[in-house]
C-alpha cells in the first residue's frame, strides 16, 4: 500500500518519540517510521529492558527485526509512563528535549475490565503527564495521541463524528472528573461508557486539549483494530493484542465480569 508523496515528505528529518511501540499498533508505527518514512531518529520508550521489548519484537515480526534496526534509527529507552517523567534518566530527558520534533503516544492498556481507577492511571494520567513534558521540548512540531472511538461509546447516535462531545450538558468539568476518580476511584459518568477503558480515553482527550498546549494535538480513534493487510506483513498482529479478537473471545467464553456493556 503505497504512501503518499506529502506524508512521506512531511516526516523528512523528523526525530520521533514513540511509546507504545511493542504492541500491535505500535509495532506497524515503528516499522513504517523506521523503514518506510524518512525520519532521522526514533526514540521509542521500553518499559523493563530492551531484551524484553526485543522479544516481542522478534514474536510478532520476526523478519522485519532486522530491518527495522539495520537503520540506524532506532534509540531504545527503558522507562513506564505511570512512572514521573516517564522514569527516564535526566540525560535522557535532556535528550528528548533537544531533538524531538514529534510525539507519537500509542501506549495503552486495552484490558475492558480494568477498574476505573486503574484504567485512568494507564490511559489517561500519562497523556496528561507527556503532553505536560513537551512543554519543555525546544523543538516540537506536533503531539498525536491515540484515542479510541470508545471514547464517544456514551453517545446513542448511529453516526459518530470526529470532534469533542460532551456527556451532558451540566456534567463536571474534567479536571473534577479526574480529581473525583483519583480521590474515590469511581466516578457517577461510568455507566455511560461501554467500559472504564472507554471513559478514561474519554477524559484524555478532554484534559490534554484543555492544556492549550502552543504545539499542534493531534486525537485519532481507531475502532476495530484488526491484522494487517500488508505492512509489516499480511495479517500481523500479536495475539492479545488485537480488540476484536479479545471481544471475539469473550463472547465466546460468554462469561462478563459486570464492566462490558453492549
Amino acid at each position: 500500500m503505497a504512501i503518499s508523496t506529502d506524508s512521506v515528505d512531511w516526516y523528512q528529518n523528523q526525530v520521533v518519540f514513540l511509546t507504545g511501540a511493542t504492541g500491535s499498533l505500535g509495532g506497524c508505527l515503528l516499522y513504517k517510521l523506521a523503514v518506510q518514512l524518512p525520519t532521522a531518529k526514533i526514540f521509542v520508550l521500553c518499559r523493563g529492558s530492551v531484551p524484553q521489548a526485543m522479544d516481542k519484537w522478534e514474536a510478532s515480526m520476526p523478519e522485519q527485526v532486522d530491518d527495522i534496526f539495520d537503520t540506524g534509527k532506532v534509540h531504545c529507552l527503558i522507562g513506564d509512563i505511570t512512572q514521573p517523567s516517564f522514569g527516564l534518566e535526566k540525560g535522557e530527558i535532556e535528550a528528548l528535549q533537544q531533538e524531538v520534533t514529534v510525539v507519537i503516544h500509542a501506549a495503552a492498556s486495552l484490558s475492558l475490565f480494568q477498574d476505573l481507577l486503574g484504567t485512568i492511571q494507564i490511559n489517561c494520567l500519562p497523556v496528561i503527564s507527556l503532553a505536560r513534558m513537551l512543554l519543555s521540548f525546544q523543538n516540537i512540531k506536533a503531539f498525536l495521541h491515540v484515542s479510541s472511538i470508545s471514547a464517544l461509546s456514551f453517545l446513542s447516535q448511529d453516526s459518530l463524528f470526529e470532534k469533542l462531545e460532551n456527556i451532558s450538558s451540566d456534567e463536571d468539568s474534567p479536571e473534577k472528573q479526574l480529581a473525583d476518580i483519583l480521590a474515590t476511584g469511581h466516578s457517577p459518568y461510568t455507566e455511560l461508557f461501554m467500559s472504564p477503558y472507554a471513559q478514561a480515553k474519554y477524559l484524555a482527550e478532554k484534559l490534554v486539549l484543555n492544556l492549550q498546549t502552543p504545539f499542534p494535538v493531534l486525537i485519532i480513534r481507531p475502532s476495530s483494530i484488526g491484522p494487517a493487510i500488508q505492512i509489516p506483513y499480511p495479517l500481523y498482529g500479536p495475539d492479545g493484542a488485537i480488540p476484536i479478537h479479545t471481544f471475539a473471545h469473550l463472547l465466546i467464553e460468554g462469561g462478563s465480569t459486570g464492566n462490558l456493556k453492549t
